[in-house]
């Protein structure tokens, strides 16, 4: 029996000390997932230390939606390929242990998921040592955080440009309903 999923909305948060890796690192990731529809400005990723060591400092973080929405099948294939492209994106990067962090997830009508290799008490397991967590919630109007979520999920900003991500992706649920 088949069960029919609507498609899901790509979003994609990358940060990096150094700015021409994350354009370059942009501009792979639409050679592989298409057209992008918003991009937050790029701002300095301030929330934590954790990254300091492998990635330096300061760091600059650019949030990024794609506009050719994707079946959830196997969309733990995405952050496999983000994976992949960090290492690819080392080669430019003489110095920095980890030049890029690629954290890919997926937005729906009700939710924005994010994608890990770390398991956590709050992460489900998808395949091939990729878990998921849920990251923020829409209800009542607005993106809701809760006690797991990343502090820079938690600001105006960035819920600002999901609900922009989430409007168009209901416009395009839409267009694909009526086609």
């Amino acid at each position: 029996m088949n069960i029919s999923v609507n498609p899901v909305n790509l979003v994609m948060a990358l940060f990096s000390k150094e700015l021409n890796i994350l354009k370059a690192t942009i501009k792979e990731l639409i050679n592989i997932y298409g057209e992008t529809e918003h991009q937050s400005p790029i701002y300095e990723f301030t929330n934590t230390d954790y990254y300091e060591k492998t990635m330096g400092k300061p760091l600059f973080k650019q949030l990024i939606s794609f506009k050719k929405l994707l079946s959830p099948e196997e969309s733990h294939q995405i952050k496999l390929q983000t994976i992949e492209l960090e290492a690819k994106m080392k080669n430019l990067s003489s110095h920095l242990d980890r030049p890029v962090n690629i954290d890919p997830g997926l937005l729906e009508a009700g939710k924005f998921t994010l994608f890990s290799t770390k398991n956590c008490m709050h992460r489900i397991y998808l395949n091939q040592g990729i878990y998921s967590e849920v990251t923020l919630l829409y209800y009542n109007g607005q993106w809701n955080h809760h006690r797991f979520t990343y502090p820079d999920f938690k600001l105006l900003e960035t819920k600002e440009l999901l609900t922009v991500t989430r409007n168009s992706y209901l416009e395009n649920l839409k267009q694909l309903e009526t086609s």
